[in-house]
């Protein structure tokens, strides 16, 4: 189980495991000064987990969280804020990136971290609450932009084009 503990600072947080046989917990993030972590992104075995980290850099950047090591490392960097999430079956990593105030959607495998393919968006705009449907196969997400509203989208994965599904 994880669980965040936000600092006394704004922008400072860190992510603790609770292993659900021994009860024992570890700090899964130390760090020096104010850093942020995403939501942890788990792998199927619940050998590690990926998540957005701002620890010791400007922007945020996807790290890997060994549990068996304990070892947080870095493993995909972008001169933009990047954030993730992966379905429950943990063979699809999607990676957001905030580009200068607008959204890029990657579709990556979550061990190589190979691109496979990128979510088309209907325009410039932001992406927000990315959910993967149970088996994997379909991510949906509300999508605004300075001509649109909140609407929901829907992206099959492996088909082409990405359909509204809100007006």
């Amino acid at each position: 189980v994880a669980a965040a503990r936000f600092g006394d600072d704004a922008g400072d947080m860190d992510v603790f495991l609770l292993d659900t046989e021994t009860g024992e917990v570890a700090h899964a993030t130390p760090h020096a000064g104010s850093a942020e972590f995403g939501v942890p992104a788990w792998l199927p075995d619940s050998s590690a987990f990926l998540a957005a980290t701002s620890a010791g850099r400007d922007t945020r950047a996807i790290g890997r969280y060994e549990v068996a090591t304990g070892e947080w490392r870095i493993v995909l960097e972008s001169r933009w804020d990047l954030d993730c999430v992966i379905d429950d079956a943990g063979r699809t990593l999607l990676v957001l990136a905030n580009e200068d105030g607008c959204s890029r959607l990657e579709l990556r495998d979550p061990e190589t971290l190979e691109l496979r393919d990128e979510v088309l968006l209907p325009d410039t705009g932001v992406a927000e609450h990315a959910v993967f449907s149970p088996d994997g196969s379909r991510l949906a997400f509300s999508f605004s932009s300075v001509r649109e509203p909140h609407d929901v989208y829907l992206h099959v994965l492996g088909a082409a084009g990405t359909r509204r599904l809100t007006t």
